[in-house]
């Protein structure tokens, strides 16, 4: 039995993306947290969450299939009171370096095994709790099966 393999994708995923010279480029990896975040994160700043996963029973193996949420968090980039970049066009960038990064790549993950990402949707929207601060949250599958 290959067990809910939550940790195992977050960990593969995340060390993927943090060797991604793309996504690196827009958000540093130590900018790149798993579930937690610190109390005051540098921004910009990445985090996963909403991990779900289901049991994959196939004759040759089991596995299971997890999805979770992917979120890049962004502020404008300012020089005095002039807008640099927007906070929006930064989440948006964030986004799509994140889904060009993960989408139909195969990660590796403890155990041996791999799990085959797949960027299901990409959202941009205002962040609640920044009020000049935007984020992309992208929907993410992730199927791994073990042999």
């Amino acid at each position: 039995m290959a067990g809910d393999l939550i940790r195992e994708v977050r960990r593969g995923t995340l060390t993927h993306l943090k060797a991604d010279p793309a996504s690196v480029a827009l958000v540093p990896a130590p900018n790149m947290h798993p579930s937690t975040t610190p109390p005051t994160p540098s921004w910009p700043f990445s985090r996963m969450d909403s991990f779900q996963s289901t049991a994959l029973d196939v004759s040759c193996g089991d596995g299971a299939i997890v999805t979770f949420q992917l979120h890049a968090f962004a502020k404008p980039k300012m020089q005095g009171a002039v807008v640099l970049d927007t906070a929006e066009d930064q989440a948006s960038r964030m986004g799509t370096a994140f889904k060009i990064a993960i989408h139909n790549k195969r990660v590796p993950i403890d155990g041996g095994w791999s799990a085959r990402l797949k960027v299901r949707s990409v959202r941009l929207l205002r962040d609640g709790d920044e009020e000049s601060a935007y984020h992309a949250v992208l929907s993410v599958e992730a199927r791994v099966l073990a042999a």
